[in-house]
């Protein structure tokens, strides 16, 4: 019979987080799919840029074709993912059901593994305790088993890193020789080519509301709204395609001064076929300018103006459908699109 201390010994131990976080996930899957909701229906009717990279990579045609049809060489997403996935499509065929479970529980196990870095430093930051609670939290948390089983992203695989990268942070003044910090800089090269920061729109008003217009169609994806520091998710596919539609709308705000940012999360929802996100324009009410501060002057605001800011890498996009000829289109390595064309402010 186990004695109390030896089951003491292995709820402590990581490993054992590791094994049941994996199984937990796998199990998850097999729940998931099955008859009423093939696995392959589920992943590859709407395949992912990063999957149709992948593809494109195992049929022999090279780093390119993140859309539907053959679009050449592309920089739409970052390499260290999609060879992954290009090799499991390469043993197991492209698009198949072998493929798709392979792919999921190889995120499975990248989430698994986190288990270890996050127990490492909560031990060295709170001691044992700690640590085994952060564990077993991470080992039954909901996001980070559901994510592992239904994207093929290199979500599970980045956070690994991630969490890797801050424990040898932490633990760089106990490293015992140049190697250390060789082998600190290389993991962050491979964290570099694996997932980029998501890139961001913001804008500075007084008022008591905002609204958010934009495009919403069948190839539009999910962002990440911030107003005031309070998130939320909104979706703006839509099927038919509307233009400017309210995306996202708040009213009833306090007087004084007001920040909403949107961040490019690079995700999806079941029905999409891209990821896209537009910014057309912004309606604000009864707002006023800031003395001293950049904010949305009365009338309508290209994107070129100092009251937005953007984050990451953005292109100047040229087109008579425009407000004022022409947008800032935003493409980044993750695959997500957005444009901004103008902004417009409503005095209530």
């Amino acid at each position: 019979m186990v004695s109390r201390l030896e089951l003491r010994r292995i709820f402590r131990s990581p490993v054992v987080m590791v094994v049941v976080a994996l199984a937990i996930r796998l199990m998850v899957m097999g729940l998931m799919y099955g008859e009423k909701k093939p696995i392959t229906r589920a992943l590859f009717t709407l395949p992912s840029e990063m999957a149709r990279v992948a593809s494109s990579i195992a049929s022999g045609e090279g780093f390119a074709s993140p859309l539907p049809d053959p679009t050449g060489p592309t920089a739409w997403v970052v390499p260290v993912y999609a060879y992954l996935l290009a090799g499991v499509f390469r043993v197991f065929g492209v698009y198949t059901a072998a493929s798709a479970v392979a792919i999921l529980t190889i995120n499975s196990l990248f989430s698994a593994l986190t288990c270890l870095p996050i127990h490492a430093l909560a031990r060295k930051s709170f001691g044992p305790t700690v640590a085994t609670a952060a564990g077993w939290t991470w080992v039954v948390f909901p996001y980070a088993v559901y994510t592992p089983v239904h994207w093929i992203w290199e979500a599970c695989l980045a956070t690994l890193l991630l969490t890797l990268l801050v424990l040898l942070a932490v633990r760089l003044d106990e490293a015992p020789n140049l190697w250390a910090w060789v082998g600190f800089g290389a993991l962050w090269g491979v964290a570099a080519l694996t997932n980029t920061g998501g890139s961001r729109a913001t804008i500075t008003f007084t008022g008591t509301g905002i609204t958010w217009i934009g495009v919403s169609d069948g190839w539009s994806g999910l962002a990440t709204v911030y107003l005031d520091g309070n998130m939320k998710i909104v979706d703006t596919y839509g099927n038919p395609t509307r233009y400017q539609q309210p995306l996202y709308t708040a009213r009833g705000l306090s007087s004084g001064t007001h920040t909403l940012s949107i961040e490019i999360t690079h995700e999806r929802d079941g029905n999409t076929q891209g990821s896209w996100v537009w910014i057309d324009a912004f309606d604000i009410e009864n707002g006023s300018a800031v003395p001293g501060g950049v904010t949305a002057t009365t009338g309508r605001i290209e994107e070129n103006n100092p009251a937005l800011s953007f984050v990451g890498r953005w292109y100047s996009n040229g087109s008579a459908a425009h407000s004022g000829g022409n947008c800032a289109q935003h493409r980044t390595s993750a695959a997500i699109p957005a444009r901004v064309d103008h902004l417009r402010r409503r005095e209530a």
